[in-house]
């Protein structure tokens, strides 16, 4: 749409006609798009998945250029800094997988992602955020019940640390057991707001209690590309932490304020039904 969404012109189906999951755009000229499905037999098992696949334009949509498609996948998550910079994260039989590019889109590098949480093996990853090259978030299920998890880094992906304060995710409690929400995704203002929305109808708000990381070449907010603002002519990250990253305020790191009651209601609900 250019009028403020009065109008959807179709720019057409960039992917042959497969389900598509994510659209990303950094201007009005440069994005992606991508697709896939699951496949499941009667009972609502998941038995595979199928029509994976990511496009690129370079003109508003005119024309497409095909990444790939037709894999054995679904892109669940699709997140771009610029036109060079952006993650994504897949789901296959196998798992999760979160990936990198730098040449925007064209190539895509593997990343190291958690296997094991606080509360269990990780289930599957749902998505991801960065603000920067360092610093961003990854959001995943773990544990028998599929809760929610949070890891954050502050240096490009290289390492990720668990977000420990589960409270904040903790719905109420009922007959003695602690509902927590299953986080789907997550969108940020910028790196002190954003918002999550999970199971049971719940949305929840991010508050930051640190600082910004500090790049090594003096800069304050994050990076501002390869060869600049902490990142190097390979993108590597080369930000650290400073300010109050190390501590935890009765906020937390990802300071989760339920948006509530009716919520807990709602699960309370369910549960009974």
């Amino acid at each position: 749409s250019d009028d403020g969404g009065a109008s959807w012109p179709v720019v057409g189906q960039p992917l042959g006609g497969a389900e598509l999951t994510r659209v990303v755009f950094v201007d009005e000229q440069h994005g992606w798009v991508a697709s896939g499905s699951a496949e499941q037999d009667e009972e609502g098992n998941t038995t595979g998945y199928a029509d994976g696949g990511l496009a690129l334009t370079t003109d508003g949509g005119e024309s497409w250029e095909t990444v790939f498609s037709g894999e054995a996948r679904k892109i669940g998550a699709l997140r771009f800094l610029d036109g060079r910079r952006g993650h994504m994260v897949s789901t296959s039989m196998s798992g999760s997988t979160l990936e990198k590019t730098l040449d925007g889109g064209v190539t895509w590098e593997t990343m190291a992602t958690p296997t094991t949480s606080a509360i269990g093996e990780v289930s599957g990853l749902s998505d991801v955020w960065f603000f920067d090259g360092c610093e961003g978030w990854l959001l995943g299920g773990a544990g028998g019940n599929d809760s929610g998890v949070l890891w954050k880094t502050r240096d490009g992906g290289e390492t990720w640390i668990e977000e420990e304060d589960r409270e904040a995710l903790t719905l109420g409690k009922i007959l003695g057991f602690p509902i927590e929400a299953r986080l789907v995704t997550f969108d940020f203002v910028d790196r002190s707001v954003g918002w999550a929305s999970g199971s049971y109808e719940t949305i929840f708000r991010y508050d930051a209690d640190d600082d910004p990381p500090e790049c090594d070449d003096g800069g304050s907010d994050g990076d501002g590309g390869p060869g600049s603002g902490g990142v190097d002519e390979a993108g590597r990250c080369e930000c650290r932490a400073v300010g109050r990253a190390a501590e935890r305020g009765a906020g937390s790191p990802f300071g989760l304020a339920v948006l509530g009651l009716t919520a807990w209601l709602i699960a309370r609900r369910r549960w009974r039904s």
